[in-house]
C-alpha cells in the first residue's frame, strides 16, 4: 500500500519507514499557495504632525482651521526710516553730525607753552652772547697711579721701599754652566767618554 500524498505541511513517511520532517511555510506574510488567504499587513505611519494636520476630514473641520496655516511672521517689512523704496511714500529727511574739527590751527594764533624748543643753559652755548660754563670731569686714574704723584720731598721719603717689583718678578740667570755675559767666567764642563771599552 502506497503512503498518503503530502497535503502541505504534515509529516511524510520516507523509504525505510523513517519519519522526515519538512520545513513548512509561515502563516504570516504573502502566501504562495493560492488556496490560502494572505493576511492584511499593517504599518505605522511615517508622516509628521504637520502633514497629519493637512489631511482633509470634513468641510466643517476646514472652516475651523482657516488662517491657522501659513508661513508665519517671516516677511521682512521695509523700514519707515531712511530711503523709501516705494515711490508712493515720502522719504524722511536725513541729518548727520559734522566731522570737521572745531578748533582749526592757523598761523595767526599765538603759540602756547611747549611750542618752542629752548636750548639748555648747561653745556656748550650756541649763542655767542652767553658764556659757556666750565666742564668738570672726574679723574680716571687708578689708585696705583695716584700713589705715584709727587706731593713733597717728605712724602717721597716716607714711601721709600713701598714701590717696586715683588719678589720673584725678575728672572736671574743661572751661575752654573755657560754664561752668556762676557763679564762672567764659565765654569769647566766635564763629560763621560762614550767610546766602547772592548
Amino acid at each position: 500500500m502506497s503512503p498518503p500524498a503530502d497535503l502541505g505541511g504534515g509529516p511524510s513517511f520516507a523509504s525505510g519507514g523513517a519519519l522526515a520532517q519538512r520545513k513548512g511555510r509561515s502563516g504570516f506574510g504573502p502566501q504562495a499557495n493560492s488556496r490560502k488567504t494572505t493576511a492584511p499587513i499593517f504599518s505605522y505611519g511615517h508622516s509628521t504632525r504637520d502633514q497629519t494636520k493637512k489631511v482633509f476630514i470634513s468641510d466643517a473641520h476646514q472652516q475651523e482651521r482657516k488662517c491657522m496655516e501659513g508661513p508665519g511672521p517671516i516677511y521682512e517689512f521695509p523700514s519707515s526710516m531712511a530711503t523709501q523704496a516705494d515711490a508712493m511714500k515720502e522719504t524722511a529727511p536725513q541729518y548727520s553730525f559734522s566731522k570737521t574739527d572745531r578748533l582749526k590751527s592757523s598761523d595767526s594764533w599765538v603759540p602756547g607753552p611747549g611750542s618752542y624748543v629752548r636750548p639748555a643753559s648747561m653745556g656748550a652755548q650756541v649763542a655767542s652772547q652767553k658764556v659757556n660754563s666750565p666742564n668738570i670731569r672726574f679723574s680716571t686714574t687708578t689708585r696705583d697711579q695716584q700713589g705715584k704723584r709727587f706731593i713733597s720731598s717728605e712724602h717721597v721719603s716716607t714711601i721709600k721701599g713701598t714701590f717696586g717689583a715683588p719678589p720673584g718678578a725678575y728672572q736671574y740667570t743661572d751661575s752654573i754652566g755657560l754664561q752668556p755675559s762676557s763679564l762672567r767666567r764659565s765654569s769647566p764642563a766635564f763629560s763621560i767618554p762614550r767610546v766602547e771599552r772592548l
